[in-house]
C-alpha cells in the first residue's frame, strides 16, 4: 500500500515516476506470491456438479 500511495501522478521528474512505478509493480509481485494460494479458489467438487445440472437444465430449457 506504502509503494501505491507514495505514487505521484503529477511528478515532473522523469527519473521518479519510473521508479516509483517499478516500486509499484515488485510491491504486487511479492504480495501475490505470498498470497496466491488465499487468493485462488478452487471450487468443491458439489460446486462443480451444481453447475454442471444447471447447464443442463438451462440447455433444455432453451432448446440447445
Amino acid at each position: 500500500m506504502a509503494a501505491t500511495s507514495d505514487r505521484d501522478l503529477n511528478e515532473k521528474s522523469a527519473g521518479r515516476f519510473p521508479r516509483q512505478t517499478e516500486a509499484v509493480v515488485a510491491t504486487r509481485e511479492v504480495f501475490l506470491d505470498v498470497r496466491r494460494e488465499d487468493l485462488a479458489y478452487t471450487a468443491p467438487w458439489w460446486q462443480l456438479r451444481r453447475r454442471i445440472k444447471e447447464r443442463r437444465l438451462l440447455c433444455e430449457q432453451t432448446g440447445h
